[in-house]
Order: C-alpha cells, then sequence, then structure tokens
C-alpha cells in the first residue's frame, strides 16, 4: 500500500494561479466506533523535525476550522494537519515579540495571542493581523490573561483591571485596536485582589473563571460583575468541570483527586481505590484535564503520562512514552490540551513538541510488541488467533508472541529444541489455531507444528517427516483448520493430513482420493459445512473434496476459475461458495453458474487475500492495499483504502482474522490493526482544499495575513 499523500494543484482564474493543496485530511470525519474501549492508541507526533518551529510549546487552541495553534518561545505557530505556517515577530510587527505565552480563539473565530511583556495580538476571521494597544494616561497597560468566554467574549486581565473587547466598534484604519475597542468591567468585590499573583487562571463557565491561589479559589462572575465566593481549598490545582456545580481537582498535599462541589462543599474521591488496566493504583500528580465527549475525560501527569478516565463506566486507562514505540507520547510529562473538532485530542509534551490522537478513531494500530526485558518487534504478522478478544497469539517472522490487548503486555514464545538450540528462532509462524480444550495449535516454516496450553508450556511438537504415525508428511505446514470431525487438518508442501488432537496420531490422507495432493501446494482449506472440503494451491487451482462420498473435483481457469492461484474461500447465507484468486474473485453458485469479480467492476486491484462475512449480508474481500465490501443484496461494491485510516504498508496474505464478536484484526508489515467493519461503511472521507497562496504576473501573495486580496 502506497504512503499516504497530499497533492499539489494549480487552478488558473483569469490570469492568475491559486496554489492549493487537496488534503486527505487527518480531520476527516469519523464516527462513534464500537470497538472495545481497551483498544491501544496510537498518537501522532509534531515536533521542530516536523515543522514546529520551536519545541517549547506553552499554550495550545483549535480555531472553529480544526487548525492547531500554538504558542511557543519562539513564534506563533498554526498547523492544519499537514503543514504548519509560522509567525514571528520580525515579520509580523504587530506580534511585538516572538516570546508566545497564550493563545485562545473566541466565538467570532478570532485568534488572540499573548506574548512576553503583556503585549495582545488579534488575528481576526480573516487571519489580518491587529496589535492591540491598550494605554491609559499615555503609559502601557500591560495584560496579564485572556479570558475568554463564548457569550462574554474576550476579557482582558490587566494590571489595571479587566477590559471588555466591543466586536461591534469599528477597528482603527491601522493594524491596531486601542483601548477605544474595549470597556472597563469593574468587579464588586476584586479591586483589592486584582493585582495580586495566581497559580491559575481557570475557565470554569461561561460567566465565571476562577482564580486559583495558593490557599484559595475565587470565583468571579463576569455576568453579575461580583466577586462570587471565596472557597478555602489550600494547595489545589484544578482540573476541570466536573458537574453542574462541580469541580474536579488535585489536591498536592494528600496526593488524591477531589471532586468538590462547589455548593456544599462537599469532597468525593473520584480515584481512590481506582485501579487501570495493568492494575496500577491511580496515584499520578495531575496537571490539566478535559473533557473529550459525553463520558471521557484526558488528564495530563507531571511524570506518569496521560490517563482517559471513563466517568459512566468508572474505568480509567493510562498511556506512556515507550522508547521502542514511536506511536506512544512523546514523553511522560504532558502540560496543556486543546480538544480540536471531530474529536482530535492535542497534548503538549515539553520539550518534545505535541503529541495528538482522534479519540472516536475506530481502527486500533499495535505497531511495536515490547515485553519487561526489553525484547521488542515492529516487523510483519503472519498468523494471528484468539478466543476472547484480549488474549492474541501472534505468529511473526522471528517467532511466536502472545500479546495481551488491554494491558499491552507481550511474551514472546520460545522453548528448547535440538541441542539446546530455541526451537522458534527466528522462524517464520504460518497460521494459528486455538481447539475446544484451549491448546494453541501453530505452523512454521521448517520446524513442523507445535502445540502449547494455555500456560504456553510446550505440549507437542510434530515434524514435517513421511516416517513415523506422529509426523506430518507436508514439507511446509502452512495452514492450520479445525474439521467437522474434530480433528485438524494440516496443509502446505505435499498435500494434506489430520491430526487427532486427543492422541497427536496424524492421518497423512493416503488411502483417500486427497493423496493426489501431494503433488501441489495447499495454502487454504474451509469447511463450508459437514461434508464438504475446499483446498486452494499455490497455482494449480482449488479443489472440492466430498467428506461423505469421497469424491475430489478440481476446479481450474479450463472450467470457470479466473486463475489458478488460489488464496482463500468463504460462503454467504445462501450456500454461494467465494473463491479468492490472483486475479479476482470467483462466486460459484448453487446452479453451476460462476461470477467473476475484478477491478473492473469495482475491486481495488484484482487479487483476492482475503474473505470475511460479516454477519449482515456482506462479504468483505482483503488484498494488499486495501478493503473491499460486497453487499451481496444488490451486489454494489464499496473500497477502502489509506485514507479511512487502513494501513499504508498494507496487509500479510493468510493473517486476516476475525475474532469471535465480529472485530476484524489483520496483520501488516508493521504490527497489526484492528476495528469493526460496521464502522467503516459510516466514515466519511473529505478532501479539503487549502488554499494559500495567489500567483500572477506581477503578484505572489500569501493569502493567510495579506491585504492584497479579499
Amino acid at each position: 500500500m502506497k504512503s499516504q499523500k497530499s497533492f499539489s494543484r494549480y487552478i488558473k482564474i483569469t490570469g492568475c494561479i491559486l496554489t492549493c493543496m487537496c488534503l486527505p485530511s487527518i480531520w476527516a470525519q469519523t464516527t462513534e466506533h464500537k470497538a472495545d474501549h481497551f483498544s491501544n492508541i496510537s498518537f501522532l507526533h509534531l515536533t521542530t523535525i516536523n515543522g514546529l518551529s520551536y519545541s517549547g510549546v506553552k499554550d495550545i487552541c483549535t480555531d472553529h476550522s480544526g487548525n492547531l495553534w500554538i504558542a511557543t518561545g519562539n513564534g506563533l505557530n498554526m498547523f492544519n494537519g499537514k503543514t504548519v505556517d509560522k509567525y514571528f515577530a520580525a515579520e509580523y510587527p504587530q506580534l511585538q515579540n516572538s516570546n508566545v505565552i497564550h493563545v485562545t480563539c473566541d466565538s467570532s473565530n478570532s485568534i488572540w495571542v499573548l506574548t512576553a511583556g503583556g503585549n495582545v495580538t488579534m488575528l481576526d476571521g480573516k487571519r489580518q493581523m491587529h496589535r492591540i494597544a491598550l494605554y491609559k494616561n499615555k503609559l502601557f497597560v500591560k495584560t496579564r490573561w485572556i479570558l475568554n468566554s463564548l457569550q462574554g467574549g474576550i476579557i482582558l486581565m490587566t494590571s489595571e483591571g479587566f477590559y471588555r473587547f466591543d466586536k461591534q466598534t469599528q477597528l482603527a484604519t491601522s493594524d491596531s485596536a486601542t483601548i477605544k475597542n474595549f470597556s472597563h468591567i469593574a468587579v464588586s468585590g476584586f479591586d483589592s485582589l486584582q493585582k495580586k499573583g495566581y497559580r491559575q487562571i481557570f475557565y470554569f463557565d461561561d460567566d465565571c473563571y476562577l482564580f486559583v491561589t495558593e490557599d484559595a479559589f475565587l470565583k468571579v462572575n463576569f455576568k453579575t460583575k461580583k466577586l462570587e465566593r471565596r472557597y478555602e481549598f489550600p494547595q489545589c490545582t484544578a482540573l476541570v468541570k466536573w458537574g453542574q456545580n462541580e469541580l474536579l481537582a488535585y489536591n498536592r498535599k494528600t496526593k488524591v483527586v477531589e471532586a468538590i462541589n462547589l455548593e456544599s462543599g462537599k469532597l468525593d474521591h473520584p480515584f481512590i481505590k481506582l485501579k487501570d488496566q495493568l492494575g496500577q493504583q491511580v496515584t499520578a500528580q495531575f496537571l490539566y484535564a478535559e473533557r473529550i465527549n459525553g463520558d471521557e475525560y484526558v488528564l495530563t501527569t507531571y511524570t506518569s503520562g496521560i490517563y482517559i478516565f471513563n466517568k459512566r463506566t468508572g474505568t480509567i486507562y493510562n498511556y506512556k512514552h515507550s522508547i521502542a514505540d514511536l506511536t506512544s507520547l512523546g514523553n511522560n510529562t504532558q502540560t496543556t490540551i486543546a480538544v480540536g473538532r471531530k474529536n482530535w485530542v492535542f497534548i503538549t509534551a515539553n520539550p518534545n513538541g505535541i503529541s495528538y490522537f482522534n479519540r472516536n478513531d475506530f481502527i486500533g494500530t499495535q505497531t511495536v510488541f515490547t515485553d519487561g526485558s526489553g525484547n521488542g518487534y515492529d516487523g510483519y504478522v503472519a498468523g494471528i488467533a484468539t478466543k476472547d478478544n484480549n488474549t492474541y497469539y501472534i505468529g511473526t517472522s522471528e517467532g511466536l508472541l502472545e500479546w495481551k490487548r488491554n494491558t499491552n503486555q507481550t511474551t514472546f514464545i520460545n522453548f528448547p529444541g535440538k541441542n539446546g538450540k530455541p526451537l522458534l528462532n527466528k522462524e517464520l509462524v504460518f497460521s494459528i489455531l486455538i481447539d475446544s480444550d484451549e491448546r494453541i495449535w501453530s505452523t512454521t516454516h521448517s520446524q513442523g507444528i507445535i502445540v502449547m496450553d494455555k500456560n504456553l508450556k510446550l505440549i507437542r511438537h510434530i515434524k514435517n517427516d513421511v516416517r513415523g504415525k506422529f509426523n506430518v508428511k507436508l514439507q511446509q505446514s502452512r495452514i492450520l483448520v479445525t474439521g467437522p470431525d474434530g480433528l485438524i487438518w494440516a496443509g502446505g508442501g505435499n498435500g494434506v493430513c489430520k491430526i487427532n488432537p486427543r492422541t497427536f496420531e496424524v492421518d497423512n490422507c493416503v488411502n483417500t482420493p486427497l493423496i493426489r495432493l501431494d503433488s501441489f501446494y495447499c495454502n487454504s482449506m474451509f469447511f463450508p459445512d459437514n461434508e464438504n472440503l475446499w483446498i486452494g494451491t499455490g497455482q494449480s487451482g482449488a479443489f472440492h473434496y466430498n467428506l461423505v462420498t469421497k469424491e475430489l473435483k478440481t476446479m481450474t481457469t479450463r472450467n470457470g476459475l479466473i486463475s489458478n492461484q488460489i488464496f482463500s474461500f468463504n460462503k454467504d447465507p445462501a450456500g454461494n461458495i467465494y473463491i479468492g484468486t490472483l486475479d479476482g474473485l470467483n462466486i460459484l453458485f448453487p446452479n453451476g453458474r460462476i461470477k467473476v469479480i475484478t477491478h473492473k467492476d469495482g475491486l481495488l486491484m484484482d487479487r483476492v487475500e482475503a474473505l470475511l462475512p460479516d454477519g449482515k449480508n456482506r462479504m468483505w474481500i482483503g488484498n494488499d492495499i486495501g478493503l473491499a465490501c460486497y453487499n451481496l443484496t444488490d451486489s454494489t461494491i464499496s473500497t477502502f483504502d489509506e485514507r479511512y485510516g487502513l494501513s499504508i504498508y498494507g496487509f500479510r496474505l493468510g493473517s486476516y482474522f476475525q475474532t469471535p464478536n465480529g472485530e476484524f484484526i489483520f496483520g501488516t508489515p508493521k504490527g497489526v490493526q484492528y476495528f469493526h467493519p460496521e464502522s467503516l461503511l459510516s466514515k466519511k472521507i473529505t478532501l479539503n482544499a487549502l488554499i494559500n497562496k495567489i500567483e500572477t504576473n506581477n503578484i505572489a501573495s500569501n493569502i493567510t495575513g495579506t491585504t492584497t486580496f479579499e
């Protein structure tokens, strides 16, 4: 699968050229996913390496278009999901100072910027810059902080009091706004507190802010213009509004999180007995929190990464930085949070820039598997199996591993072989099967078949050897399936055989018509019912074997197949047999008719590697560059590729797996992806046109921050 790209376009309009980018945007609309919520989050990162002007991020916010505005110690940055625009005082004198302290977006989509020295700059909706020049008695009035509410608008907290921006006033003809554009707000009871120092200035609701000191919270209501109340809560850090009149705070003295009822003063401790997905007590030092959606909150910590807490379910998950995983957090000390459109969450990770993710990204990705001893794997996955949607057994190019999805813990599995050499050392593991006794069977490239129990203890090593009744005749074991007879059927080089899971005695099928398959490489097997078996070969077509009559039939390009290289089988509720091949899909109807579907009919490509039904009268078709969904009712085909979040590396042949709850999990050249297929159908993809420059014979102008064009 090709990597995601942006596409530059030049559009001519009466002598002008508009430079734009059509982006398969990371802000594409997502829908609430139905996957299990212990899925791991894959973090993206914005650093100086990929565009950020400075790694010392001090504040962030998002505008109404979903762009991220970033205050750094060296310039203001705007990130649109692909590129970063940078603003420096040397190029934009209205900015006044490149040391940006605070940034916020108001209800009119204007960006307000506070820089060192108390200077304020406003970028209006057209991104024209305006210097805010507050002078009183010819003396410059420094701004301490910018307060922002939807109804109250922008209020500047200065050493001389509060000033509300009047959106109805006309800005000066120059690039400045003056004190005439503001009205003074006298807050009753706050005059003597105006010049005090505050640990936090905390937005509580659209009318009120909390001014947090070392000893108390001061609640100021800007609608009534009164100091509403003083709360004696010493050594507390305000985190997030928790209810109608509740505040979630971290008590730095007792080192616990408190839910404070600001009306009654009653305290609750929602995290006191809570354990994360690893079973660890929640004891972090919390710094900030934001609500992501109706039930979920994200919390940052001093040295413990981030937590996501679901208030409805009472569950909490901890995410930390891993040196071996590029998709983990940038580091474990997080500060500010911004929640953008469509559930994008941005978190500053000084000095490592910004880490961000989409909470509604329904596709889970695990690219690196690591254990507690420093061992790791980040290569391709060939085989997958699970019975409980949590404990996965994964075959790789270097052996076998067990992965606990809820805790993200990995165990690398190996057993001693001949001369003490590890049995699975650098051994490719193809197919994995879990039998009715929860024993794990796996095929290997050269070591035959390995059987172990759920405690990862070796039970049996079935070798590739024609001699002996406990060996398989296969030159290379490739595929394992459970037959309707309760036996384990194996296929590979030199045909097929079956194994008694109780005694491990092998039947190499020498006294049946299946002996004909000894000349072929059998890479797929499928039991559509108790009487029939379909077998796919690498170059010699498909074989249909009736278990009752012992009749063996051959299907090749001579009698209707589109290709003799077979990858997969499945069936639909009507009993039609689906055969995936190198050159397309064949559907075999009971009346003998054969339907052919290729890229000409809507597939992303001809190659059909996997066939997975979703229980809703649809068949999903997997190949190297994505998925297609074939609707059995009307024969329509929908396709899905990297724009939907699918792996840019593609999927591995034979590594398509459907969990007991209907979820799909696929192996890729870089780990696994997992998701519920229904989510792909409800996701909308949009291409955002980002027009950023206009050129004519005598003008070359960036649109942002220019007055050349309206």
